[in-house]
């Protein structure tokens, strides 16, 4: 669907796009995602708003709760925001260390 409207006072927040979550399980796979993502993103960069692009470097040191990434180094490039962003040098990036852990209705954050 073409976009038709954006809010003039706006940022787009794109996050985890990255090559460590390619494999992951994803209703469409997350090289399509991140290509729609970029898509998006292209539109925010043509009219001047703000693009953020988060990624996850690794856990918060430790914490043992979430085993998904793993307590070992991360292997090379895992990190790395996928090309189908069109990473630009006006985005801002941000590199965070804690995730949040899915939550189910009814349950409590840690």
């Amino acid at each position: 669907m073409p976009i038709t409207t954006i809010d003039p006072v706006v940022a787009l927040l794109v996050i985890d796009l990255q090559a460590g979550f390619t494999g992951a399980p994803a209703v469409d796979p997350v090289s399509e995602i991140a290509a729609r993502a970029g898509q998006l993103a292209n539109t925010f960069r043509d009219r001047g708003l703000p693009v953020v692009l988060l990624n996850v470097v690794g856990g918060a040191p430790g914490r043992t709760d979430n085993s998904s990434i793993g307590s070992g180094p991360l292997p090379d490039g895992w990190a790395d925001l996928l090309p189908e962003l069109g990473r630009r040098k006006s985005d801002h990036t941000i590199s965070k260390v804690r995730w949040v852990r899915s939550m189910t209705p009814g349950s409590t954050s840690t």
